[in-house]
């Protein structure tokens, strides 16, 4: 008697594409790819948003921030003075911080960020959620979103080093070198060259 054939439970699952958001905040980025046609309803979708005043997050959003390695960093919320969470950009870089301060204190405004209203979030290396998600999904584009003020340039380079920036198809990143924290203009034109050799889209996002 024939048995019935059980399915491979290590056979990936087929989907029409992977989005990868790193940055939800409140989901412009993510309304903004759907509008443009650039990812659809019926994709993979997998976000990360550690800032705990962005409530109601979507159940495909994880509580944390994406970095170069897992752990747990401290959290540099915005605007305190709004509140000990402002819904605007934060960082998880001291010297990215630090940069934004010292040009508030040259422009005569308040303090940007106050250090002892700082949150311990979760972190997740990038290079893992996308091996990860490529070891369960059989897709046939993977898109990248990433804004994570001013963590970009660590987590590429680890993309980099690791090979999985050549698991993207499409990268759509905010550069922060404009805020003067370390990494330079010719800093992110090194990088954008290197992801583009390695097969990637790099679009400007922002």
């Amino acid at each position: 008697m024939a048995t019935k054939e059980q399915p491979n439970p290590s056979t990936p699952k087929q989907a029409p594409g992977i989005y990868i958001d790193g940055g939800y905040h409140r989901g412009g980025g993510h309304q903004e790819m759907m509008d443009r046609g650039i990812i659809g309803d019926d994709w993979v979708k997998i976000g990360f948003e550690p800032n705990p005043m962005i409530y109601d997050l979507p159940d495909w959003v994880k509580r944390g921030a994406l970095g170069d390695e897992d752990g747990v960093t401290e959290f540099y919320p915005q605007d305190p003075d709004e509140g000990d969470f402002s819904e605007m950009g934060s960082t998880m870089l001291p010297a990215f911080r630090d940069a934004l301060d010292h040009h508030a204190n040259k422009t005569g405004a308040e303090k940007r960020f106050d250090p002892a209203k700082a949150a311990k979030v979760p972190v997740f290396r990038l290079a893992d959620v996308l091996k990860d998600a490529r070891t369960l999904y059989d897709a046939p584009r993977l898109v990248l979103k990433l804004d994570v003020e001013g963590m970009e340039y660590r987590i590429v380079r680890d993309l980099l080093r690791t090979g999985a920036a050549k698991l993207i198809d499409d990268a759509f990143i905010e550069w922060h070198h404009w805020a003067k924290f370390g990494p330079t203009s010719a800093n992110t034109k090194r990088l954008k060259q290197r992801l583009k050799r390695c097969g990637v889209k790099v679009h400007y996002h922002g």
